[in-house]
């Protein structure tokens, strides 16, 4: 009989290695686009999001870039720039929209299999979509209709920033190496 005091016992779990950043995007956004069925590796999680934060980075930068250039090129013509010139001739603001179009899918669809690997349903996903706008029309609600209970408007916020940061919580959770009714851990196998 094995312990795990003994020297000689093998672990019950092996352990695959960490994919690079590449392959969590790979995976992401071309074999698992809008699979929202099995499990994800918090490495293939995280490694998305912040390659999504450089790509929106970089587009953010484009766009004052963009702006700055739209503004110079109207003024030295003689005129003074408007909001309306500014949006629709600036491509970042097109090219952000196009970027939240295309990765919006793929985004919830590895969250979903992220808290599928800690045994809890995607559906949990919708607490932040429904609970954030449900607080903050509540709070403006309070401030506007009933200003005896203005008090109440900064734990609304507290409670939104509370489910965001029980998502990143369960986000970071180590997943279980375990079998369960998403299917096979995607990070420990058996020999």
């Amino acid at each position: 009989m094995e312990t795990f005091n003994d020297i000689n016992a093998q672990p019950l779990y092996k352990e695959r290695p960490m994919p690079s950043m590449m392959a969590a995007v790979k995976t992401c956004l071309r074999d698992k686009y809008a699979t929202f069925s099995g499990r994800a590796r918090r490495s293939e999680y995280w490694w998305f999001m912040l390659f999504q934060y450089i790509i929106s980075a970089a587009i953010g930068i484009l766009t004052v870039v963009s702006s700055i250039a739209i503004a110079i090129i109207i003024i030295f013509r003689g005129g003074f720039p408007d909001e309306k010139e500014m949006y629709l001739y600036n491509p970042g603001i097109w090219l952000y929209v196009i970027f939240i179009l295309a990765f919006m899918i793929p985004s919830i669809a590895v969250a979903c299999r992220r808290l599928h690997d800690i045994n809890k349903s995607g559906k949990l996903l919708l607490i932040p979509f429904v609970a954030s706008p449900v607080l903050v029309i509540g709070s403006i609600v309070l401030a506007v209709f009933y200003n005896n209970l203005w008090f109440l408007v900064p734990v609304f916020y507290l409670l939104t920033l509370a489910v965001l940061i029980i998502m990143i919580v369960w986000m970071a959770t180590k997943g279980k190496p375990e079998t369960n009714k998403w299917g096979p851990s995607p990070k420990y196998y058996r020999d």
